[in-house]
């Protein structure tokens, strides 16, 4: 029997909900490439879609991305378009499809 909650892969302390942890494992198991894009491919930032987000935080605790945050007010996450490489990998392991690429 699946645990209903599992700890971050990261080891920040944020907890998985059981389904989305396998939701993380095979997007680790099948992968996603390194940068998400080919190389002198321009650069497009991802964004979290407010209306779609739940706030469960499997983006944030996935992977530790420098540019994935938490908004404790609003209670969704946030992508830091600045520091943020287009490598999709938040896109793959959102299991509400609440991020995409933006329109840049």
């Amino acid at each position: 029997m699946r645990p209903k909650k599992q700890r971050g892969c990261n080891g920040g302390g944020a907890e998985i909900p059981g389904s989305c942890g396998g939701h993380i494992q095979e997007v680790v198991r099948t992968g996603v490439p390194e940068n998400g894009q080919e190389e002198g491919e321009k650069i497009i930032p991802c964004i979290v879609l407010e209306e779609k987000c739940i706030g469960c935080r499997t983006c944030v605790a996935a992977f530790g991305c420098p540019a994935m945050g938490f908004d404790t007010v609003k209670k969704k996450s946030y992508i830091n378009t600045l520091d943020c490489t287009g490598c999709k990998v938040c896109i793959a392991v959102c299991p509400y499809g609440a991020i995409k690429q933006s329109e840049e």
